[in-house]
């Protein structure tokens, strides 16, 4: 099987990918493109399933305080 890029792996995978159904469009992703290696080496289907995606706390008042002080912190004020 020859080697597939990145972005030709993530882009066929978020054409299939349904996130209204993602437990099942995923089942259908891994039979399409799982036999890559590089599926599994570039993480697709964690990146299609937001898994690795960390909630964003860069814009103030919207998504709560980023930091809670312990009484006695030496580092900075919050």
């Amino acid at each position: 099987m020859p080697e597939i890029s990145f972005e030709e792996l993530y882009t066929q995978g978020k054409i299939l990918f349904n996130p209204e159904e993602p437990e099942q469009s995923i089942l259908v992703i891994r039979e399409k493109l799982g036999t890559y290696p590089e599926y599994h080496k570039f993480r697709i289907e964690e990146m299609l399933l937001g898994h690795d995606a960390n909630k964003a706390h860069s814009v103030p008042k919207e998504n709560g305080p980023w930091y809670s002080p312990k009484e006695g912190h030496e580092y900075w004020n919050s």
